[in-house]
């Protein structure tokens, strides 16, 4: 399942998504933030970025809209140096229970999809990590990361298949819906 196909999957069921979706960046500019932010991009995020350069919002045009999974659009290239910016901030500046901070060692996070709220689904994106590549949820109240997908590639077949059996479904003002009890279910037959 690519990312491609999952687009195309929401476009069939009638959501906007794909009118909202920014051009992809070219390699050079891959390569470029994996220089900056001293980062590996896991092939599948590359991918996703040079297809798709970020959710474009415009005026008049509804949050939901931008939706890539219930609840977080797909951020552009500046946002995520801004949010890793302050999500770095903020594990390294608030005091963080043993618990918590035994969740960040030896990782390097990068936010690529955002509520608007600053939650993020994140990716760890250091090479050396036993997790590398691994999906997870970045709660900047909680100051919490839960590990949830091995990649990204199983984040979108856990959402694929919520399209498919019908736990998602599209509000009448273009909002991914979810019947979250049979969401959890879906999502965690793909979960690490």
């Amino acid at each position: 399942m690519t990312v491609i196909q999952y687009i195309k999957a929401l476009t069939d069921l009638g959501h906007p998504i794909a009118k909202h979706l920014r051009p992809g960046i070219p390699s050079s500019a891959a390569s470029a933030l994996e220089e900056e932010l001293g980062i590996h991009l896991p092939l599948d995020i590359r991918e996703l970025f040079m297809a798709f350069g970020g959710t474009e919002f415009q005026e008049g045009v509804l949050l939901g809209h931008g939706q890539l999974i219930n609840g977080f659009h797909l951020m552009t290239i500046e946002e995520v140096r801004s949010e890793k910016e302050i999500m770095d901030g903020i594990v390294e500046d608030f005091p963080l229970i043993a618990e918590e901070r035994h969740a960040f060692e030896g990782r390097n996070m990068l936010p690529f999809l955002a509520d608007g709220l600053g939650n993020n689904v994140v990716v760890d994106v250091s090479k050396e990590s036993k997790n590398f590549g691994a999906i997870g949820f970045f709660d900047h109240a909680g100051e919490s990361l839960t590990d949830t997908f091995a990649s990204f590639e199983k984040l979108i077949a856990a959402h694929f298949e919520a399209l498919k059996s019908g736990v998602y479904s599209l509000s009448d003002e273009g909002y991914i819906q979810a019947d979250y009890e049979c969401l959890e279910k879906v999502l965690a037959k793909h979960q690490k």
